[in-house]
Parts: C-alpha cells; structure tokens; sequence
C-alpha cells in the first residue's frame, strides 16, 4: 500500500482534502493505488534486470541464452557468478593462465595445459562429469577459445 499512504500524505498536506474521513475518497485512492502499485513492481523488475548482481527474474535466462553459458551449478547464485565470470573476459585473456578465467563461468574446477603438437588447448578437469557434460563443456568452452586453436579437449 505504499501509493496509498503517500497519496493520502500528498492530498492532506493540501488541507483541501481530510482522507481520514472521507470514505469514498479512501475507496477511490485504494482503487488508484492497486493499479500504481502493479505498474511499480513491473518498473522495480525492469530496472533490476540488466544487471546481473541485481537479476531476479528473466534476465538471467536472456543472459546465459546470449552468453551461451552453462554451468554446474544451477542456483541464482551460481547462475550469476558464472555471467559476471563470462563478461569479465577481455581482448588479451588469451594466455594458457588468463584462460583459467573460464572455468567458474561453467562452473568447473580445473587448469589449461597447451598441446603444442597437436595444436591443443586441454582442460584438466577435476569434476566427475559425463560425456554428455563433458560434449556439453568443449562445446561452450570452445566459443570461449583463441581462433587460431584447433580445438579444445577435457
């Protein structure tokens, strides 16, 4: 009721109206504020969404459908640590230790090791995962990887 009350305070402090005693003027700004009220919520909603430490809603799906991030750990915690993990990647993380950096954003423990024979870049990985998670993370960390990397392995 938040509209409400700061309504009745805007309408009294004009002393031409007395919302206290006046029940079809209650009745009329308890009507308006209900309204207000849905329209607040959806701009609080709104204005929370393009950020990712204030995400509480789609956002987070929008996001990790754009950063085409996936990550062990499901929760809205994780979910997020793994956005902000995926746009703090810049031009020169192109180092076998700036490519550390990855891991978190799938929400994997472990370290990059070079293969410069075979023109690969391998992920030692210290989860237990399956195949369909392993096929799953070279898939995403491939995106993540150098352009002149032949290809990526866990």
């Amino acid at each position: 009721m938040r509209e409400y009350e700061s309504m009745c305070e805007k309408l009294d402090s004009t002393g031409l109206y007395d919302t206290a005693n006046s029940i079809l003027l209650r009745a009329e700004l308890m009507a308006y504020a209900e309204g207000l009220n849905i329209l607040w919520d959806a701009i609080e909603l709104l204005v929370s969404e393009p950020f990712v430490s204030t995400m509480v809603s789609y956002g987070t799906t929008m996001l990790s459908e754009m950063l085409n991030t996936v990550t062990l750990d499901n929760t809205r915690e994780g979910i997020k640590a793994s956005h902000r993990a995926a746009l703090s990647i810049g031009k020169n993380d192109c180092t076998i230790s700036s490519l550390n950096k990855y891991p978190p954003i799938f929400g994997l423990s472990g370290s990059f090791t070079e293969d410069l024979q075979n023109n690969q870049i391998i992920f030692n990985c210290t989860d237990d995962l399956t195949e369909e998670q392993s096929a799953l993370f070279v898939t995403r960390l491939s995106k993540y990887m150098p352009c002149w990397l032949g290809s990526v392995g866990i």
